[in-house]
């Protein structure tokens, strides 16, 4: 099994386009494995966040890079 995270680079995007990103790249990766999403800003956060915890999905890690925040959600099921 693929230890590394997969990369989501939302940020030059809004909600709507990196909620897209993330349903295609969850539908792809196996059970356990992780995908870091970077988002812009805390609005679209709250939003991947909402997003995540509708879908089941765990939030493993929550940090702020510089202007960025890194969302890194696992997937469960």
């Amino acid at each position: 099994m693929n230890t590394e995270p997969v990369l989501v680079d939302g940020t030059k995007k809004n909600c709507r386009g990196i909620v897209a990103q993330l349903v295609d790249i969850m539908s792809q990766v196996g059970v356990g494995a992780v995908v870091d999403a970077v988002v812009p800003d805390a609005v679209n956060r709250e939003e991947a966040i909402n997003w995540a915890k509708r879908r089941g999905y765990t939030i493993v890690a929550d940090t702020r890079r510089g202007n960025v925040f890194v969302l890194s959600l696992m997937k469960t099921h």
